[in-house]
């Protein structure tokens, strides 16, 4: 019995010591250099990073105002497995003659707050313009 209580006061000892000495991930630490202000200016920041990238897919489905567009889609080689996913449809660019199970050639930029198509072909037409 007074093993079982000496092995279960050391444990608790351990555990202790331990939570003690761990870093507290909420706080700065002590020896670290007070954060800066951020700075104000009146000039804006840099714009977000835009990639452009083309793939083809399945057209599933076109919200009735137009502005979005799901698209079941192949690999985007050095972006994204295959998966069936919305985009956003640019303001330059119309979506009213996409149906459902098109087949489509699509360019999209991957910005910061989503995907945004800017062009779209539906396979098959391109042959016949």
């Amino acid at each position: 019995m007074r093993t079982r209580l000496a092995l279960m006061l050391l444990i608790l000892g351990l555990a202790s010591m331990i939570r003690c000495t761990a870093p507290d991930t909420d706080a700065p630490a002590a020896d670290a250099p007070a954060a800066a202000a951020p700075a104000t200016t009146d000039q804006e920041s840099p714009p977000a990073e835009t990639t452009t990238y083309t793939a083809e897919g399945t057209v599933r489905s076109v919200t009735p105002s137009g502005r979005h567009v799901m698209i079941r889609h192949e690999d985007i080689p050095g972006f994204m497995h295959a998966m069936t996913m919305p985009f956003a449809v640019a303001d330059t660019l119309t979506v009213d003659h996409l149906e459902r199970d098109d087949q489509i050639t699509f360019t999209f930029e991957a910005r910061d707050a989503g995907h945004v198509l800017t062009e779209v072909t539906i396979l098959g037409e391109e042959a016949g313009k």
